[in-house]
Order: C-alpha cells, then structure tokens, then sequence
C-alpha cells in the first residue's frame, strides 16, 4: 500500500489525519505534499488549522468526491 493511500485509508477511517498521525501511519514527513497528490487524484482535500499548547498544525478532512471520467487512481 503506498504512503497516500494509507493516508486516505486513515481519513476515511477516522474522518481526518494530521502531519503527526500521517508520518506513524505512512512514514510521511510532508502532508502539505501529499494532500496535493490526493487532490491531483481527484479528492477535495480540506485543511484547517488548529491550535493548542503554544503550537498550531494542519488537520486534514476528504469531502468524498464525485467520481469524473479523468480522475487519476492512486497507485501502489
């Protein structure tokens, strides 16, 4: 299973991952990137910041998409 997949699986298990959670579930060590690859595949992918304890960070949701003729299968 490749590192955006197990992403998407995590979103759609969980309802949303952070760059935290994405790097001890996929190894991934920048979200920013593959949040970008997902929307290339065709998925709205929402980020919202949020903070706590002096810190802030990116929570990732998928607005399930409607499937078109030229989305893009993510690969293993």
């Amino acid at each position: 299973m490749s590192e955006d997949q197990k992403i998407l699986a995590h979103i759609q298990a969980h309802g949303s991952i952070t760059p935290a959670v994405a790097y001890e579930v996929a190894g991934c060590l920048a979200m920013h990137s593959a949040a970008a690859r997902l929307r290339k595949a065709g998925y709205e992918v929402v980020c919202t910041m949020r903070a706590g304890n002096g810190k802030r960070w990116g929570e990732y949701t998928i607005n399930e998409p409607v499937p078109f003729a030229g989305m893009v299968p993510l690969t293993a």
